[in-house]
């Protein structure tokens, strides 16, 4: 009876010390078939899209280190991968040349591929306005005026209303720096760009004395 007794102890015992380790493997992110591997960063576009100018490059990031990118332009209905996409290089980043959709997806050994990003990129030459800042300005000085959107480096006139800008840089493709006449009066004044290739307006600057 007593030998019967320590038996079982003993199988309990081996039970409780297979549990534990089964356990610790499961958990342990570095051992074994681990089903709760960490994901690669989402990679990040640069443009962000969607309106480009021809020919654009577009860089792609990941933030998470020594992981591998890849894309696919066209086809986005599939995820690339190792086989199906293209390796991302940043000495060869892929060019927008027309209207094109691209999916991106990291990789890294050891973590689990990372969520898919797309953008479907539209491609403009004309000058297109998405965004002005400040929309207030008051009339008694100059205001800088930031004016975000793409196709800006052939503008050649920026104007409020009527009036033109006492001055403008162009900053980036992306971005113009324009300084709002001071003196004007109280009302709205729509933003316009005027290029060789065409020209577009943003929704009014309100303008007032106090």
């Amino acid at each position: 009876m007593k030998r019967l007794s320590r038996m079982m102890l003993l199988g309990s015992i081996a039970i409780l010390i297979s549990s534990c380790n089964l356990k610790v493997d499961y958990n342990n992110p570095i051992s074994g078939d681990n089903t709760q591997a960490q994901k690669v960063a989402i990679p990040v576009l640069n443009p962000a899209g969607p309106l480009v100018t021809t020919g654009t490059a577009i860089s792609i990031s990941s933030e998470t280190p020594d992981s591998e990118i890849y894309y696919v332009i066209g086809d986005v209905q599939s995820e690339p991968d190792q086989i199906t996409g293209t390796l991302y290089d940043p000495a060869k980043k892929p060019i927008i040349g027309e209207n094109s959709s691209i999916k991106v997806v990291a990789f890294r050994e050891g973590f689990a591929p990372s969520d898919p990003v797309s953008i479907n990129y539209v491609v403009t030459d004309s000058p297109t306005i998405i965004a002005v800042s400040p929309s207030k300005a008051l009339s008694d000085k100059p205001t800088s005026v930031i004016i975000t959107g793409t196709g800006f480096l052939d503008v050649q006139t920026v104007s409020f209303g009527s009036n033109a800008a006492d001055s403008f840089t162009i900053d980036s493709d992306l971005q113009i720096t324009a300084i709002l006449p001071a003196g004007l009066a109280d009302g709205s004044y729509d933003v316009t760009l005027i290029a060789p290739k065409g020209s577009c307006s943003w929704q009014a600057i309100e303008v007032s004395s106090k």
